[in-house]
């Protein structure tokens, strides 16, 4: 929803709200999403700036709203993921559960069987015993002695060895049905605390699983309401659409301006040096040698580049080197050259270029005074004006130009960057 407007919808419904205790109370992650929002607001360049205070707490508004909602949407992703994840594993857990007891189950029904066994065999050995009792325990040597011929005595003696390994067999089936018995036990309780231990753990996984679920459903409202946050916040923003559009044409035309003012007086340097037969001056292409403006050094707040507004799309160009330092800080000349422009109004407010050998001119904006006139010569090094922020600025600043032949070029060229020309 909006690619583009996520980012700048969420701070009109903080400044709606106002600050609360909680919010007194920042971690350094809130401070610096604070600061991200400042800067990429920053970056929107003079239009932004002009279109006054409440504009600019609609943009923060829809940056910050956008930046939650990114948040909401990726917690509400992990949330899902993280129910998918226990649902999987609460499945796994009831199968592991099943599985432990059918286990148990087939050991309780082998273990009826061997009861089975074991009842038989103790019935046989009961009847052995009373056959024992009944006949005494002389009776197999009486029925030796019964015998009436040597062949008689060798039958009777193999019956009687027969019925002895035959009872010997039985009382050996009932040691090991007995032994068998207890070994079913045992593996029976095994399998019972095996498939209870799993039947816990399948209990706890289904209760992540709901609890995971619920976390989801949680995530997913919280989601829907920053994004009917979000849609108030970019109908707000949309009240200020033409008041920016109004904007960016006024500073795209003061840009074209600038440019021909530029273009202009790099024409009119040439001819007169070549009336005073210096020659054709050398291109003033970056490979330095400027004078830094600003006497303190200052903060370089915002490069060039282009420009796009975060709630509209509407595309702008920041064609010169924003150095942030405090108000009334000294502004000097980079080179040697002429005053050729001095304003005092529109996006640049109070200004100061000046046209230099080679076709190049540089260009001082925001100033909270002028020390120099129009047609005055000056020195690199000399003072131009102060550090200010009038026109189109949301804080003391210096916008500050280089251009070549009209041809706006990054002027960081001259001072140790790669030298290219402005495009956007």
């Amino acid at each position: 929803m909006f690619p583009s407007l996520r980012v700048l919808v969420l701070a009109l419904v903080v400044v709606a709200l106002g600050a609360t205790p909680a919010q007194a109370k920042k971690s350094d992650e809130l401070k610096q999403q604070e600061r991200a929002v400042a800067s990429q607001v920053e970056s929107m360049g003079e239009t932004l700036a002009a279109a006054g205070s409440r504009v600019r707490k609609a943009m923060k508004a829809f940056t910050r709203v956008q930046a939650k909602v990114a948040r909401a949407e990726k917690a509400e992703g992990a949330a899902i993921r993280k129910a998918k994840i226990a649902e999987s594993k609460a499945l796994m857990a009831q199968r592991a559960a099943g599985q432990a007891y059918s286990a148990w189950k087939a050991g309780k029904f082998q273990e009826g069987m061997v009861r089975t066994e074991l009842a038989r065999t103790e019935v046989a050995i009961n009847e052995v015993a009373r056959a024992v009792y009944q006949q005494g325990p002389l009776a197999e040597v009486e029925v030796l002695l019964d015998s009436q011929t040597p062949a008689d005595f060798t039958a009777r003696l193999v019956s009687v060895d027969a019925v002895g390994r035959l009872q010997s067999s039985v009382y050996i089936g009932l040691t090991r049905t007995r032994a068998t018995l207890a070994m079913q036990e045992v593996q029976l309780q095994a399998a019972k605390v095996a498939a209870e231990e799993k039947q816990a753990i399948a209990d706890q996984r289904l209760a992540e699983l709901k609890q995971a679920r619920a976390e989801a459903a949680a995530t997913t409202r919280r989601l829907a309401q920053v994004r009917a946050e979000q849609r108030v916040v970019v109908r707000q923003a949309q009240k200020y659409k033409r008041k920016i559009e109004r904007r960016l044409s006024q500073l795209k035309r003061e840009q074209e301006r600038l440019a021909a003012a530029a273009a202009k007086a790099a024409r009119e340097e040439a001819a007169r040096a070549a009336r005073a037969g210096s020659g054709t001056p050398t291109m003033a292409i970056p490979s330095g040698g400027l004078l830094w403006p600003v006497a303190s050094g200052g903060h370089m707040s915002s490069p060039v580049g282009p420009r796009v507004h975060p709630v509209f799309g509407y595309r702008s160009c920041h064609t010169g080197q924003d150095i942030a330092a405090p108000t009334g800080t000294p502004v000097r000349a980079s080179a040697d050259g002429r005053v050729i422009t001095s304003g005092s109004g529109g996006a640049y407010g109070n200004s100061i270029m000046l046209v230099h050998s080679g076709g190049l001119t540089t260009f001082y904006a925001h100033l909270s005074s002028k020390s120099v006139q129009v047609g005055q010569e000056i020195k690199a090094g000399d003072q131009v004006g102060t550090v200010g922020s009038t026109g189109w600025s949301t804080g003391p600043h210096l916008h500050y130009e280089t251009r070549v032949n009209g041809t706006a070029y990054d002027p960081m060229g001259w001072f140790g960057q790669p030298s290219r020309p402005v495009t956007c």
